[in-house]
């Protein structure tokens, strides 16, 4: 039974990676290369044309923030009065319940801990003149900046009478001289089938190169781990259906670990019949068997298969 386990879970490992090579698209892979990550990370899908994009990121996108009054608030345990603060950015919206008992502390934590809390966060900062609230909102994009309002002027130093400190705003860069916009950093389809992150504003004069190629490196990749772990199936077949006089296998003599091992070098070894390429078999890729049964893959040849007869685009 362990045995068995062993070849079910060498054969899953086998499908796994035959998976990544069953499709088309496993072989339309881009790579998105930035010429400074620091400033900008991109991706591309596999309908993403090749192509080199000149980009600078003009604004980063923001959140708002909100403070109440220096001098309002003597100390932390102050109370304001009651009601319901509701809490609004773009569409997004919560409401809090205050009573007249709830200090300051006790509504900054009502705040934070709401359910329902799209991303404000309150915190207390302790100045010369008493503490201040202040409030963050994580929601970026022209006219998201937070509001809060309520159902009780008690509440209007917390609340509509707060100050604008940062308002939200949306990302702007320029891909190409072209200005495109977002509600966040992720630019998506800015350019098409391809997402790119800002992470900061770009120098004067140094706009980030993005370019997207055949990544051909990852469908090497995916070859190579198709490779190894037909030989690591090998590997381990041979070990359990070996029998000789210092070693007999858990499987020696098994019908289906026989059959197994004919079916596998027989379908390696065939050509694929109906093609029109030149390309009908592994061997023709630079992957052979050696003497000892190990698939071995020829790096020069498969290099020359994949630079001079890639199909580089998606259809």
């Amino acid at each position: 039974l362990s045995a068995i386990g062993q070849l079910s879970s060498a054969l899953s490992t086998l499908n796994d990676a035959l998976d990544n090579l069953n499709t088309l698209s496993d072989f339309r892979v881009r790579s998105a290369i930035s010429s400074d990550e620091t400033f900008l990370t991109a991706t591309a899908t596999s309908e993403a044309s090749s192509g080199s994009f000149s980009i600078v990121v003009d604004t980063v996108a923001q959140g708002s923030r909100l403070q109440s009054t220096a001098g309002v608030f003597t100390d932390i345990t102050d109370t304001v009065g009651s009601g319901t603060l509701t809490l609004t950015a773009g569409v997004d919206t919560f409401d809090v319940v205050v009573s007249a008992a709830d200090t300051l502390e006790d509504i900054r934590d009502a705040i934070n801990s709401a359910t329902d809390n799209f991303g404000v966060n309150v915190n207390i900062v302790n100045g010369l003149t008493g503490p201040v609230l202040s409030f963050s909102s994580s929601i970026s994009g022209d006219g998201n900046t937070l509001a809060i309002t309520n159902d009780n002027a008690s509440l209007n130093e917390i609340s509509t009478s707060l100050t604008a400190v940062q308002t939200a705003n949306s990302a702007v860069a320029f891909v190409n001289g072209i200005e495109v916009n977002s509600d966040s950093n992720t630019f998506t389809n800015a350019i098409q089938d391809i997402t790119f992150t800002a992470i900061k504003v770009t120098e004067v004069g140094s706009p980030i190169i993005l370019d997207i190629a055949i990544d051909k490196t990852a469908v090497k990749a995916s070859i190579t781990d198709f490779v190894t772990a037909v030989n690591d199936f090998t590997t381990l077949s041979k070990s359990l259906g070996q029998s000789t006089a210092d070693a007999v296998g858990a499987l020696a003599g098994d019908v289906t670990l026989r059959l197994l091992n004919q079916q596998m070098v027989t379908t390696l070894q065939n050509t694929v019949t109906g093609l029109t390429s030149n390309f009908d078999s592994l061997n023709t890729l630079g992957i052979t068997f050696d003497e000892f049964g190990t698939l071995n893959i020829d790096d020069d040849a498969l290099d020359a298969v994949l630079d001079t007869n890639f199909w580089p685009q998606a259809m």
